[in-house]
């Protein structure tokens, strides 16, 4: 394994706050591909990606995403010039939401997906390693990249989805979205 794939299976290794089933997967890819992992034209099985749960005041940040059509966290691909998975999620957060001032929080979840064919790429998975992150205001823009942004509060985020809602009721347990987030998702 490369340097970038070995710190990312150990890391995964100390544990995951939401004891994802995923981390298992995981980490088996990563023994198995090696930095070929996180090259998102590898699609048997997939490829690992990157994303934040941003907090702020009780409320989480989301972004409904273009092609999928749907409210998640940011995140997307990790590139080549990311060290690691956490950058690649601080990358993708602000590209796609214009929040750049972050306090990490640390390794949140694990999940793994399935993105239906598109893009001359065919139907895979995708490996998400998420972070998570406290924003120091609540400022946003909307990119390309999304059709919309929004701090939702996280008693209504828990709802939207399980893949979702995991990573949520983790940093509620943890105490990581502050004091006004008093909710039983």
């Amino acid at each position: 394994m490369t340097r970038r794939a070995e710190a990312l299976a150990a890391r995964l290794r100390e544990g995951v706050p939401t004891a994802a089933p995923a981390v298992a997967e995981l980490v088996a890819l990563l023994e198995a591909l090696g930095e070929d992992a996180f090259d998102p034209d590898v699609t048997e099985p997939g490829h690992v990606t990157a994303s934040g749960f941003v907090v702020f005041a009780g409320s989480v940040l989301l972004v409904r995403h273009g092609s999928l059509g749907r409210w998640m966290q940011p995140g997307g691909h990790v590139e080549p010039g990311d060290p690691d998975t956490e950058a690649a999620a601080r990358r993708e957060v602000a590209e796609e939401t214009g929040v750049t001032a972050l306090e990490p929080l640390g390794l949140l979840d694990v999940d793994v997906h399935p993105i239906p064919a598109g893009r001359g790429r065919p139907a895979h998975l995708h490996f998400d390693v998420r972070w998570a992150f406290r924003a120091s205001d609540d400022r946003l823009a909307t990119t390309a990249e999304t059709v919309a942004v929004a701090w939702v509060p996280v008693r209504w985020a828990a709802k939207i989805d399980e893949s979702v809602a995991r990573p949520i009721r983790a940093m509620i347990a943890g105490s990581l979205v502050g004091p006004s987030a008093e909710v039983n998702p």
